[in-house]
């Protein structure tokens, strides 16, 4: 077991592990992954610099509201759509650790030699 303390990847593992649980029905348990991933979002959003970076993670998380919602109410037709979406947001994430600076206190891992 691991603990993880970078929002960022907490928000595109709960994503992950909300698409999976979606791909399996388990609509319940991926409401509360999406939670802790709009969490990590909530974290992530307040350390930010980047306006464009942040108003993405804005836009995520009234997203990641909706489509909770959504689930909460079992609708055979957004329930289908809901992977695919939850995927590429999961997608998007993931570009932004390639993309991503380092935020104040943390120091970029030095690269191979």
């Amino acid at each position: 077991e691991v603990s993880i303390s970078d929002p960022l990847i907490i928000a595109h593992d709960n994503l992950i592990l909300a698409e999976n649980l979606l791909r399996e029905k388990s609509y319940d348990a991926a409401r509360f992954a999406l939670k802790y991933a709009k969490e990590g979002f909530d974290q992530y959003g307040s350390k930010a610099h980047d306006p464009a970076r942040k108003q993405h993670v804005e836009r995520m998380q009234k997203d990641i509201e909706a489509l909770s919602e959504t689930l909460r109410k079992e609708d055979p037709t957004t329930l289908q759509k809901a992977g695919d979406t939850v995927k590429g947001w999961g997608t998007n994430v993931k570009q932004w650790f390639v993309k991503a600076e380092p935020e104040p206190g943390q120091k970029p891992e030095p690269q191979g030699q």
